[in-house]
């Protein structure tokens, strides 16, 4: 049986956001709303730069990003 691409989509973002999407909430009321959004901008600028490594670097039979770093970095 497939999935259909909309499910798997939403499945993969729940499995990586998890449950830090119901805390988020209460660290902004903790740090303050300047200190929140400066954190969020540069988490969320961290993992687009990472994001678009992994699509620059990445072949299509490379399915996880430790393949991608050994191959890149070359083995130790």
């Amino acid at each position: 049986m497939k999935n259909p691409s909309y499910g798997t989509i939403l499945t993969t973002v729940n499995t990586m956001m998890g449950s830090s999407c119901l805390i988020v909430p209460l660290v902004f009321l903790k740090s303050g709303l300047v200190t929140s959004i400066l954190v969020l901008l540069c988490v969320g600028y961290a993992s687009f730069k990472m994001a678009s490594i992994l699509l620059i670097h990445g072949k299509r039979n490379e399915d996880d990003l430790s393949i991608i770093v050994r191959r890149i970095l070359g083995k130790k």
